[in-house]
């Protein structure tokens, strides 16, 4: 994905932000959360250095063998979020995916 979610809640204010996907997919995101951090620094009265928000890009394989609570505990440095939002997580094809 490109992490337009989470890029949008980066700008609205949030402290920290992890954006997440399959591993196919972490450049896109690395470089929209750059570009962001970029603009961010350079717009006059943006968040700059000292406001920014942190944005962390890593992989979260949905429906991996490892249990689900342990690969995002992993990812958010095992701090429990205060939101979690999903956007765009179901994938063709990966109807395992949605199993009860």
């Amino acid at each position: 994905g490109t992490g337009l979610v989470g890029i949008a809640c980066a700008a609205l204010g949030a402290a920290a932000v992890a954006l997440t996907d399959l591993d196919c997919c972490l450049p896109l995101l690395r470089a929209n959360a750059r570009r962001f951090e970029q603009e961010s620094a350079r717009v006059e009265g943006g968040l700059g250095a000292a406001g920014s928000p942190s944005i962390r890009v890593a992989a979260l394989p949905w429906g991996a063998t490892a249990p689900f609570e342990d690969q995002l505990a992993d990812v958010l440095d095992k701090a429990p979020p205060d939101l979690v939002l999903c956007a765009d997580c179901l994938l063709p094809g990966a109807t395992h995916l949605c199993a009860p």
